[in-house]
C-alpha cells in the first residue's frame, strides 16, 4: 500500500541518497564525503501553507475547526474567494506544483468548479499577474477520505522567471452559485502542498 508521500505525488528519492562509506560527522575533504548543499536544499523542497493562512474576507470562506482538522470551507451553493501567499525558499526558482488537499464531503464523483490568479512580487520589481480561468475539476467521490486537486501549471506560468524569496499570491476561487458546480457540499480545504524545484 502506498505512503503518504507517493499517494500525494511527491518525490522523495533526492532525500533517500545513502551518505558515502567514508562519511564521519567532522566531515572536510581528508574526514570522508561532505553533506552536499545541494541534499540540505531539499529539505526545503516542498512547503506545507495550512488553513490558517487563508484570507477570510469573503463572507463565504471561514476556518473551521471540527474534531479532527482545522480547515478553510469555501461554501456551498455560492461563490466564494480566498487568497493565500507562498514564499520561495533559498536556492529555489522554480514552482513545480501546487495541491489543494481537501476533505471529500461527497458520496459520489462530482464536479467543483475553480479558477485561479497568480501574483508574484519581488522587492524592487513591477508585479507579475496569471491566471487560469473557470475549469471542472473532479472529485473522487469517497466520502471523509482526504484527497488532491492538482493546480495546472497554466496558473502560473505567465509569472516569468522566478527567483528565492519571491513571494507568489495565489487566489482560489469557487464557483458554485451555477449548476455547472454539482458538487453538492462545502469545500472543505485542510491546505495546500506546494513542492519547487
Amino acid at each position: 500500500m502506498p505512503d503518504e508521500k507517493e499517494q500525494l505525488g511527491l518525490d522523495t528519492s533526492s532525500l533517500e541518497r545513502p551518505l558515502g562509506s567514508r562519511h564521519r560527522h567532522g566531515g572536510g575533504s581528508e574526514d570522508g564525503d561532505k553533506v552536499l548543499a545541494r541534499y540540505v536544499q531539499d529539505i526545503e523542497k516542498w512547503q506545507y501553507i495550512p488553513p490558517a493562512e487563508f484570507d477570510t474576507t469573503d463572507a463565504n470562506v471561514a476556518l473551521e475547526q471540527n474534531t479532527d482538522f482545522e480547515t478553510v470551507v469555501f461554501a456551498s451553493y455560492t461563490d466564494a474567494t480566498s487568497i493565500v501567499n507562498i514564499w520561495m525558499p533559498t536556492y529555489k526558482k522554480s514552482l513545480s506544483k501546487i495541491r489543494i488537499i481537501y476533505e471529500d464531503l461527497s458520496a459520489v464523483s462530482s464536479t467543483i468548479r475553480l479558477s485561479f490568479v497568480t501574483r508574484r512580487a519581488r522587492i524592487g520589481r513591477p508585479t507579475v499577474t496569471d491566471s487560469l480561468a473557470e475549469a471542472s475539476y473532479a472529485s473522487v467521490g469517497v466520502i471523509n477520505n482526504t484527497q488532491a486537486i492538482e493546480i495546472p501549471r497554466a496558473a502560473w506560468n505567465g509569472l516569468q522567471q522566478l527567483n528565492e524569496h519571491d513571494i507568489i499570491g495565489l487566489t482560489i476561487a469557487r464557483h458554485a452559485a451555477g449548476q455547472t458546480d454539482d458538487y453538492g457540499a462545502d469545500f472543505r480545504i485542510l491546505g495546500l502542498i506546494v513542492e519547487f524545484a
